[in-house]
């Protein structure tokens, strides 16, 4: 393929049918779980699903642009049909020894992981007989990350949420999950959530602590399936102690230390604070901008979250 970088890693988002934005995730999951009489792993899942979000959207592709820009300066590759694993290894190897965050190289990883996919359908779709198989190289520098990138233990965010949410087997367990993830809001926000808390723009109105109000963003098809629910019961309302147990569970099955619900919305504070920043607003400004985002009186509190 010919073109600047950006161009190349536009054309295999664009063309590849990476790009499921608009289209039910948890459909596509059960479409591949159905398709095989063998149980399948969170792994062989992501290898055969796209990309549902927007914000997901930009940062893989951001990962892509600075894999690929490494892979030119350092191995001479101007074609992204030719990277290579062990070009991303060594990518992912320099972010280790930059002492990246933990979670920021799991970003990285994952990302990479789903640039395999797209390459892999590309080829597919345009016949070219290419295929794609990064995913030891990209082991082989996650697990040095794990034992060499420093974790903070007073956080209390998941390692992997999307992978947390997908081992629940409850589909409103997984709606009540995913709202708190995406939309930053606690367990008590969601339980009892009315038909007239639906908002246009997949927004929903909860209300907080001290009967404060605000409206949250959630997914396109957790705001489909919610709004179902509420025009077929009147009201959300579920057994909170059954979710925690499953949510329990699923972090057991998904090997992450289990932190309750309210980690979800330790995950929400960090990625909402990375996106704002992305945007152009520095620390002060985000800091307001989250904080009101998760119905904070106080920043001090919201930074408690960003550690």
């Amino acid at each position: 393929m010919r073109g600047s970088i950006i161009y190349q890693v536009q054309t295999i988002f664009k063309e590849s049918g990476i790009n499921r934005i608009g289209t039910s995730k948890h459909s596509d999951k059960e479409a591949f779980r159905n398709s095989t009489d063998e149980k399948v792993n969170w792994h062989e899942i992501g290898q055969n699903t796209g990309i549902y979000s927007y914000s997901t959207a930009d940062d893989y592709r951001e990962i892509w642009i600075s894999a690929f820009k490494y892979a030119k300066a350092h191995f001479g590759v101007k074609d992204i049909e030719t990277i290579a694993g062990e070009h991303l290894q060594a990518f992912l190897l320099a972010k280790i020894d930059q002492d990246v965050k933990h979670a920021t190289f799991m970003q990285y990883a994952a990302a990479l992981e789903k640039l395999t996919v797209a390459l892999n359908m590309y080829a597919e779709r345009k016949e070219t007989g290419n295929e794609y198989h990064f995913s030891e190289d990209i082991d082989v520098a996650r697990k040095k990350a794990h034992k060499t990138l420093q974790k903070f233990e007073g956080i209390r965010t998941y390692e992997n949420p999307e992978e947390l949410i997908e081992m629940m087997t409850d589909p409103i367990h997984r709606l009540i999950a995913s709202i708190q993830h995406i939309g930053g809001a606690r367990m008590d926000e969601v339980y009892g959530i009315m038909p007239d808390s639906i908002k246009p723009d997949n927004r929903v109105t909860v209300k907080g602590k001290g009967g404060k109000i605000r409206d949250i963003r959630i997914n396109p098809e957790d705001h489909k399936m919610l709004s179902e629910i509420l025009e077929k019961n009147g009201n959300f309302k579920f057994d909170k102690g059954n979710y925690l147990y499953h949510l329990k569970k699923a972090s057991a099955e998904s090997e992450q230390k289990y932190n309750a619900s309210h980690g979800l919305r330790w995950n929400f504070a960090q990625n909402r604070m990375q996106e704002v920043q992305k945007n152009g607003r520095v620390y002060e400004q985000g800091l307001v901008i989250v904080s009101q985002e998760m119905g904070h009186e106080r920043a001090d509190i919201t930074e408690h979250y960003l550690k």
